[in-house]
């Protein structure tokens, strides 16, 4: 890392704040670059929150993953027979949907074109159902599962829509009254929520030039998809836990069995686990996640047989995959490919 001078890339791409943690050998590692919005010029400080985008569902799969260690959900029972109070509409409903299928993205689920739009405050907050009959602004057209696309990857934030219809449908609470229970509290994420408070520490989503997007705070209305605020700290957190589960020591009860399923390749998409992508690095075996929303870009990479991983939030979203920005020279300069 030292041959990359952040600073100065920031500078040069425009980029308004940044926040990094390091794992090495599971000790964090934290550091700050720049400002939460480019006019209060205000710091970005440890605990500032940024919109993380997709990097939810992996925060999703992991709660997944404690309610079936719960014995709650199972990965290979269809849903329909878990929840019966609202069927998927499909082409051709023959084939069984499964949770392992939804948090993979083989369910045959496509998400459809305009689709899954950042909230805006004359639409409301859209339902799960509104969204599969295609009855908001959010979503016009009907999502329908497609028979002849099951096992094929089709990334869909409404997999994980149905993710979060089907946990609240068994446990009876909300999605995200779960998540503060189940995940955010016992590993002391202090920092993480899916509710906009605006006197706490939060950033502002700013344009390829810098200049702060006209929601200022844009998030998203599917909490299970793509809707967590939160701090590069508090996600290591999660990190370690999951390095932790791996080898039986888990603060929140999970088990090996059921972590290493998110860490196996799924159908035939060697690169797909649950809920993240998979590979292989000069830094060994990686999970990996991304966020890319407006105004806001982030990157997690996990390497659990090295007991390392590195978390990148911007508060700035240059219109280039994050490998082809800063994010993913700081990503190669963490793993040795400067």
């Amino acid at each position: 890392m030292t041959a990359l001078n952040i600073a100065e890339r920031m500078k040069a791409l425009h980029i308004q704040g940044l926040t990094i943690t390091m794992i090495k050998n599971k000790k964090i590692f934290q550091s700050e670059y720049g400002v939460r919005n480019k006019h209060d010029q205000f710091p970005v400080m440890g605990n500032t929150m940024f919109n993380v985008c997709s990097i939810s569902k992996l925060l999703t799969t992991v709660l997944a993953c404690k309610l079936i260690d719960e014995q709650l959900l199972q990965l290979d029972t269809p849903i329909n027979e878990v929840v019966t109070t609202w069927t998927i509409p499909s082409n051709t409903p023959s084939t069984t949907l499964t949770i392992r299928q939804l948090l993979s993205h083989q369910s045959g689920i496509i998400d459809p074109p305009n689709s899954f739009l950042p909230y805006q405050k004359r639409w409301g907050y859209p339902t799960v159902e509104q969204l599969f009959l295609g009855k908001t602004e959010y979503c016009r057209e009907p999502i329908i599962r497609q028979e002849n696309q099951v096992g094929r990857f089709h990334y869909a934030d409404a997999n994980f829509c149905l993710i979060e219809k089907l946990i609240e449908g068994v446990t009876g609470k909300s999605f995200t009254l779960l998540m503060e229970e189940k995940i955010f509290q016992p590993l002391g994420m202090t920092c993480s929520t899916y509710e906009i408070t605006y006197a706490k520490n939060i950033s502002q989503g700013h344009d390829r030039n810098g200049a702060t997007v006209k929601e200022k705070y844009p998030h998203y209305p599917y909490p299970a998809a793509s809707g967590l605020w939160s701090t590069s700290q508090d996600i290591s957190m999660l990190m370690i836990e999951l390095m932790n589960a791996i080898v039986g020591d888990s603060k929140l009860g999970l088990s090996p069995l059921t972590i290493n399923e998110m860490f196996t390749s799924q159908g035939e998409c060697e690169w797909s686990g649950l809920g993240c992508f998979l590979g292989n690095t000069s830094n060994g075996f990686e999970l990996s996640s991304l966020g890319w929303g407006v105004g806001f870009q982030s990157l997690l990479a996990l390497y659990p047989q090295k007991k390392e991983g590195i978390i990148i939030l911007t508060n700035t979203e240059l219109g280039i995959h994050q490998m082809d920005g800063l994010i993913g020279e700081i990503y190669r300069a963490f793993i040795g490919k400067e």
